[in-house]
């Protein structure tokens, strides 16, 4: 009764309902938002990220591939050539420091 007693003495003006477009476009800016809150998130992680891996520096492009698990290895045996496939593991067969 407050609110329709308000409505009534206020008089505020009539919008009309959304349309479809305006909420689908509503929606996407939400979750746009969302988006750029979580790389912001993301980037300010990244600055303070350094003990995960802290033999990186002292790796070649090659090794440290291997050592997150990004590197192809061929799984050749005799005359079969298969095609590579990610492998973990360091590459040139010595462990890593976080193996030690």
């Amino acid at each position: 009764m407050l609110l329709a007693r308000m409505a009534a003495t206020l008089r505020p003006p009539v919008r009309p309902a959304r349309s479809a477009q305006q909420a689908q476009l509503a929606e996407l800016i939400n979750a746009r938002d969302g988006l750029v809150r979580d790389r912001t998130a993301l980037k300010n992680r990244s600055k303070n990220f350094t003990i995960t891996m802290p033999e990186l520096c002292t790796l070649d492009g090659k090794e440290a591939a291997s050592l997150a698990e990004l590197a192809p290895v061929a799984r050749q045996s005799g005359q079969w050539k298969g095609k590579s496939f990610v492998a973990a593991g360091p590459m040139c067969g010595r462990p890593s420091s976080c193996q030690r």
